[in-house]
């Protein structure tokens, strides 16, 4: 988890290539069944992985690396990391214009939110279909989406009391998408 937290804080400074080598440590590990949530872990490692691949600009290798969370996350129950590993698809999608595999993805995205309430996933998807509808020009779906978005965020900032640090920082991240 450290790790993984370590390098999500590298690939938003930035440096993906730093990134890349923390997630690759987590995926790359060896398997520990017994460690609590080491399925989980290694998930988030290899969605983060993606998302590293294709901040550099690695298509190939992002593709690739979000097969095997995609298919590592459909085997699970949990919504948020099947929500999160279509938003990954999309994205790659996305890079590559290929605007009717984006919109197939988002549909899964939102597809797998379903399944339960999951508003720390809801917000990412809203957010990247703000996104891909602002790279394809409607921007009455893209308004509503980041609409969407902000209110999830605002109702996650409201779970935490006044004077909170993360609650301010989602307050913010709120105000970002509006």
């Amino acid at each position: 988890m450290a790790t993984i937290i370590k390098g999500s804080a590298l690939l938003a400074r930035g440096t993906p290539e730093q990134a890349s080598e923390c997630f690759a440590s987590v995926c790359n590990r060896e398997v520990h069944p017994r460690f609590f949530l080491d399925w989980y872990w290694r998930i988030v490692g290899r969605l983060a992985l993606s998302e590293a691949w294709l901040a550099r600009g690695e298509l190939t290798a992002a593709a690739g690396e979000s097969d095997r969370a995609l298919e590592a996350a459909l085997s699970t129950t949990d919504p948020a990391l099947k929500a999160r590993a279509w938003v990954v698809k999309l994205r790659i999608a996305q890079s590559r214009q290929d605007w009717p595999r984006a919109e197939q993805c988002l549909k899964e995205a939102f597809d797998a939110l379903t399944a339960g309430v999951v508003p720390s996933a809801a917000w990412q998807v809203h957010a990247a279909a703000a996104e891909l509808y602002d790279l394809s020009g409607n921007q009455t779906l893209a308004r509503q989406h980041r609409s969407c978005a902000a209110a999830t965020l605002r109702g996650l900032a409201a779970s935490f009391p006044e004077g909170e640090a993360l609650r301010e920082t989602l307050l913010a991240a709120a105000r970002a998408q509006e």
